[in-house]
């Protein structure tokens, strides 16, 4: 597989896997050949694996919402999460950062809105969001409880004037095709950071068998660079109750 970044085949394997992670197990994947590589050329991580990407597909539809696999419902799982004071919420951190980062924005899209509490939070902020989901539990949360717009596909994106894409990036078989297709308006991204996946165990949630790609601000830079957008804001987070490191961009046309 060449890098879809630089285009070049060179690798170096980094980690290798041959039992099922708990997401391949949800979907009944038993045999299981799967791999980090990084790019000798650009550096970039990205994961290969020997079964079609589409048998992880019920994981989106279902399983992110499934009481049995994640253990509470996703009304538990809302609660939870926007019970946390401001200073110990991940997702407040990320819309007040937008919110200094964000000039000229007012409509937003927020395309895989999970439990629907980034929207909230950039509502509460002053901006008008709708949602965009595949898991029909999240819809049906999202459009029922929260009443906020919720689409099963991609809207018509020259409504918006910017597109959230918060962990979203690192799932898309695509990247370079998918942001393409978002008809060149503002981005803001947030994905793992993988300038400290070599430091992770094996088995940590940010290298799971859902992940295909692992972005730093370089590589993810080249990858905007390739479709014509820059990025003109950037902050590295660091959630120490989950020792999670998080990479934010804010991005427009050149």
């Amino acid at each position: 597989m060449a890098c879809i970044i630089c285009k070049k085949s060179g690798y170096t394997t980094l980690r290798k896997y041959e039992a099922p992670d708990i997401y391949e197990k949800y979907v009944g994947i038993e045999n299981v050949k799967r791999s980090w590589r990084q790019c000798r050329s650009c550096m970039f991580q990205y994961q290969v694996r020997e079964y079609p990407l589409a048998d992880l597909e019920v994981i989106y539809k279902k399983g992110y919402r499934d009481k049995k696999f994640r253990g509470m419902n996703i009304r538990q799982a809302y609660n939870k999460v926007s019970s946390l004071p401001k200073d110990k919420s991940e997702s407040w951190q990320r819309a007040t950062w937008f919110k200094q980062n964000c000039n000229g924005v007012n409509k937003i899209l927020d395309i895989g809105s999970g439990l629907g509490i980034f929207p909230k939070h950039l509502i509460d902020l002053g901006f008008k969001v709708d949602c965009t989901e595949e898991n029909l539990h999240s819809i049906r949360w999202i459009k029922n409880v929260l009443k906020l717009k919720c689409y099963n596909q991609i809207h018509k994106v020259l409504d918006y004037d910017l597109i959230s894409l918060v962990h979203v990036l690192e799932h898309i078989e695509k990247p370079v095709e998918f942001i393409d297709s978002l008809s060149g308006r503002k981005l803001f991204i947030e994905v793992p950071d993988a300038s400290f996946f070599l430091h992770l165990e094996d088995d940590h949630d940010d290298l799971n068998s859902c992940h295909l790609w692992g972005f730093d601000f370089h590589t993810l830079d080249l990858l905007l660079q390739k479709i014509g957008y820059h990025i003109y804001a950037a902050k590295r987070f660091h959630y120490p109750e989950r020792n999670l490191r998080r990479l934010a961009v804010m991005a427009k046309c050149n």
